[in-house]
């Protein structure tokens, strides 16, 4: 019994929690491959060359490339490459091949210099292919331990006693070999631009012309699970079983071959994309897709399923993602669709800009609106099986069910707008219509009725209408939210009257009768009566939130700007419990396979799920389609992390093995990665020093630790990585790479040291003792000089008093000083400054002249002290002082230091539009002058700056707190710049 597309992707999804940490799942067949994400590397992100000739995977998980210009090694995020000048004596360029070898070492086959080899992080050459300079296209390691080496001109095998032998004695036609393959007892295929060829206990047979193939250009050849041979060459694709004439499968050009874990055959095709052959038939990735340029003999499946494909356009990643999009290329009739509803008949209907559409399975189709064309905005079910759209310029149509014609009720049917935003039909056949111009409900016998959220005020802009359990009706405004009861209450929840937000966009109520309510500020969840606020605060990455559903696994899905967010309900309580301190949030994005990572909202319903459980969203750029159940996987496979280098004051050494450290070593450097090819800026990491930490130390996504004086004695550096949204505490068997080093103690804390310390001490003692003898002795002798000197004493001690006297007032005149003065800028203080804030706000009260209030702070101060130390932040504190008083339009008096970056400005006689101009002149000036560090080194930063005018009645306290709240709105819209209105 055939299995439908969902029940493939769920046995695709057991597939990866049984697999464990071992080989992933193939690409999963039940997605046809425009929804597999397409992502691209080339020169512009390291790679050496985009012309790529061939991938490998090598035993500790890395990725290999080889191009014209030598080879790269990626680990996800970087690649590092390797050439002749990085490996001097090895000539590694022009690497047409790579050969994962059975002893795990890798082979690099070139276009000049014959083979290099790496293993265990040794580079070497094959002499006798490189004293023979042979120009390199195949390899390929034969059952007898024979390597076998295709040229431009011919084949070769090296056999393991380092003897070299042409297949030129054997008869075989000149000509490029493209494709070497084992074949077991049928011995070693050669796929050349003369045809194909087999070689068996010293005897060259034309296996080409044997099977009808001719003498055409064999470029890839494959031997399928189901023991079939592939032969790809310029006439195509064919198929070769038992002793039947070759199959066809292709007409074009075939570079590749790969057939995937699922059976799945990968063919990639020389005039630009790659082909997969598989149940359903042939399907093409190509430009439109994002695959771009002519396909090379690059092809690879890695360990996570994923497929790696070269062309003369880079490196391309083909991957399953928990999301992909829809756009005008599936026959969307817009790009920037507003609402998205499952009709009750299965239908998905999506409305845009430029109407509504509906998906067919594989394409949109329009739905006409039969000259009521209009961007549709809102969509709602209707009870008589049709469909309600509500619509920009003509209000709220009703399309019936068996196609008649559309109906149309808008203002002058006593609509209060023909802007609809929502549309609700509710069990007793009352249709409620949300407009931005306020709510109404038209009843069953046709009479409309108009609901104020504030009786005898104007209406509020409706962004959403959502049921509620008990047959009622949720009412997201612009300015607060209502609830409708079905015995004809309704409550009302506005920010006047302490609804925890400004507005809300969305509501949706659980079983147990909880209410979670998108909102402006976070997500509002409302149980027993009580709103709880969870924002940014408390781990959301964005506080807009559109959409609120759920999806089948009882995971909530929020909506945003910055993307879709996935997280457990559960964590809620244990947040309110004080069991967590922030939500795991799984983020999906454009990186995810979303089309956009901006999702629509304000209308309604922004997002649906699908019959297979799939989440819809309105994004910026298309539709984006979600599959909860993959975006849950994803973040449970096991990510191996590797260590990828350590450094000892600067100076490199190996991450392999164990060191020890000289007693001078000041700071330490690791970094390390995790090898998870899917998502690697998904990674997490955490890291310890044992015998240092005392506990782990949560690095985020940052791969690299810093260590400065270390403790002496042994030291053990882990490293563990895990797929966000991560609960360290939840996961088993993490994999962890570790580090083993010791730090020498310093001399003065040697066994020696103290030895010797030991007998300095005795001497010491004795002669201290023999020197208190002596002194007795002078001393009882100067006694008698000292008595005679006092008097003398006496008569200066006036002259001393008098000194002191002076001195006192100069010392309680500096005392006075630093009371109100910075020791470090000069500046005056916080104390001072507000003196003088007082002092300012007086006299301009007193005087009429305007005055402004500033807050200017250092952007990002700590990781200046955190990268660089103290003394550079001190620099740093001093160069933007001396900015600030070289500025001119600010005394320096009227300048202080009120936190530790953070300065206050007074700005007496300037208006605020003035006092900003100037202010932004500072803040540019800062960012173009950069400090000069001890070093010579240039370190420049940006400052945030928040300014305020003062109004009558404003005290300085008040000045000062709109000031720093606008300072903070300046950090919010991204810092390095002036904020002067809220």
């Amino acid at each position: 019994m055939k299995l439908n597309r969902f029940a493939e992707r769920l046995l695709g999804l057991v597939l990866v929690f049984s697999l464990g940490s071992g080989a992933a799942p193939a690409l999963d067949p039940a997605h046809r491959v425009s929804e597999y994400l397409v992502t691209a590397w080339t020169m512009e992100d390291g790679l050496p060359h985009n012309l790529v000739h061939a991938v490998s995977q090598d035993r500790d998980g890395y990725l290999w490339i080889g191009s014209w210009e030598g080879a790269a090694r990626f680990n996800g995020r970087h690649f590092t490459a390797f050439d002749e000048r990085s490996i001097p004596g090895i000539p590694l360029a022009g690497v047409r091949t790579i050969l994962r070898d059975t002893d795990d070492a890798l082979l690099f086959g070139t276009a000049q210099h014959g083979v290099v080899r790496l293993a265990d992080g040794v580079w070497s050459r094959l002499e006798p292919t490189g004293e023979r300079r042979l120009r390199v296209i195949s390899l390929a390691r034969a059952h007898d331990g024979s390597l076998w080496i295709g040229t431009d001109r011919s084949a070769w095998r090296l056999w393991p006693d380092g003897r070299l032998e042409s297949l030129d004695g054997h008869d075989l036609p000149q000509g490029s070999v493209y494709a070497l393959l084992d074949a077991g007892e049928d011995g070693m295929l050669i796929g050349s631009e003369r045809g194909l060829f087999a070689f068996r206990d010293g005897r060259l047979v034309d296996r080409g012309r044997e099977r009808g193939l001719g003498g055409t250009h064999i470029r890839a050849l494959l031997r399928r699970e189901d023991g079939s041979l592939v032969v790809g060459g310029d006439h195509g694709a064919f198929v070769l079983e038992g002793d039947a004439p070759a199959r066809r499968l292709l007409s074009e050009q075939v570079e590749s071959l790969l057939e995937d874990r699922d059976g799945a055959l990968w063919l990639g095709i020389s005039t630009g994309g790659l082909v997969r052959h598989h149940r359903d038939g042939l399907e093409t990735i190509d430009a439109s897709l994002g695959f771009q340029g002519r396909s090379s003999q690059a092809l690879m499946e890695d360990r996570e399923g994923l497929l790696w494909a070269g062309t003369t356009n880079g490196l391309y990643r083909i991957a399953d993602a928990p999301a992909f999009g829809l756009d005008t290329a599936q026959g969307l009739g817009d790009n920037y669709p507003r609402t998205i509803l499952r009709h009750d008949d299965g239908t998905l209907y999506v409305g845009h800009a430029r109407g509504l559409d509906r998906w067919r399975g594989d394409r949109f189709e329009p739905v006409p609106l039969h000259g009521f064309d209009s961007s549709v905005l809102a969509l709602a079910q209707a009870r008589d099986g049709g469909l309600w759209v509500g619509t920009y310029d003509r209000g709220a149509l009703h399309l019936p069910a068996d196609g008649g014609g559309i109906r149309a009720i808008s203002t002058e049917h006593g609509s209060p707008a023909r802007h609809v935003r929502a549309l609700y039909e509710t069990d007793d056949g009352s249709l409620w219509i949300g407009t931005t111009n306020g709510l109404a409900r038209r009843h069953p016998d046709g009479r409309m009725e108009r609901i104020d959220d504030q009786p005898g005020q104007p209406g509020s802009f409706v962004r959403g209408l959502a049921p509620a359990r008990d047959g009622g009706l949720w009412i997201a405004l612009a300015n607060g939210l209502m609830r409708w009861h079905p015995d004809e209450r309704m409550q009302r929840w506005l920010p006047e009257s302490g609804f925890p937000g400004i507005g809300s966009f969305d509501v949706l109520e659980t079983g147990d009768g909880t209410a979670f309510i998108g909102t402006e500020h976070g997500l509002l969840r409302l149980r027993d009566g009580r709103f709880t606020l969870y924002d940014r605060r408390a781990g959301l990455p964005n506080d807009t939130l559109f959409r609120v559903l759920e999806d089948r696994q009882g995971a909530l899905w929020l909506c945003s700007n910055r993307g879709a967010f996935r997280i457990d309900p559960a964590q809620l309580d244990e947040i309110d419990a004080g069991q967590r301190g922030t939500l795991s949030v799984d983020v999906l994005g454009q990186a995810s396979g979303m089309p956009s990572s901006q999702c629509n909202g304000g209308s309604g319903p922004a997002g649906d799920f699908d019959g297979e459980g799939r989440l819809w969203l309105p994004t910026a750029l298309g539709v984006a389609v979600i599959d909860p159940e993959a975006a849950a996987a994803r973040n449970r496979v096991p990510v191996p992390v590797r260590i990828e280098s350590l450094q000892a004051d600067a100076q490199p050494l190996s991450p392999t093995t164990r060191h020890v450290l000289a007693p001078s070593t000041r700071r330490v450097v690791v970094r390390y990665v995790g090898l998870h090819f899917r998502d690697p800026l998904g990674v997490r990491y955490r890291y310890r020093m044992a015998g240092f930490d005392h506990d782990w130390v949560d690095a985020d996504n940052d791969t690299e630790a810093v260590f400065t004086n270390l403790p002496p004695g042994p030291l053990r550096f882990e490293v563990q990585a895990a797929m966000a949204p991560v609960d360290w505490d939840a996961l088993r068997d993490i994999p962890t790479a570790t580090l083993e080093l010791e730090q020498l103690p310093p001399y003065w804390r040697q066994p020696w040291f103290f030895a010797l310390a030991l007998l300095g001490l005795a001497a010491a003692i004795l002669a201290l003792l023999a020197w208190r003898s002596a002194s007795y002795r002078r001393r009882q002798a100067a006694l008698t000089r000292i008595i005679e000197e006092r008097t003398h004493e006496l008569s200066a001690k006036n002259d001393a008093l008098q000194q002191a006297g002076r001195e006192r007032d100069s010392l309680l005149r500096q005392l006075a000083w630093q009371a109100t003065h910075d020791d470090l800028t000069g500046l005056a203080n916080r104390r001072a400054g507000e003196a003088r804030l007082a002092q300012a706000v007086r006299a301009a009260k007193a005087s009429g002249v305007p005055l402004c209030v500033a807050l200017l702070d250092i952007d990002h101060f700590k990781r200046i002290n955190d990268a660089h130390g103290h003394e550079v932040g001190d620099t740093m504190l001093r160069h933007v002082c001396a900015l600030m008083t070289q500025a001119g339009f600010v005394a320096p008096d009227d300048i202080a230091r009120y936190g530790g970056e953070e300065f206050l400005l007074l700005l007496p006689g300037l208006a605020l539009d003035t006092a900003a101009t100037h202010l932004r002149a500072l803040v540019s000036g800062i960012v173009q002058s950069p400090a000069t560090l001890a070093d010579g080194s240039l370190l420049a930063c940006s400052v945030s700056i928040g300014v305020a005018q003062l109004r009558p009645g404003d005290t300085p306290d008040f000045i000062v707190a709109q000031a720093d709240r606008r300072l903070y709105q300046a950090k919010e819209r991204g810092r390095g710049r002036v904020v002067a209105e809220d």
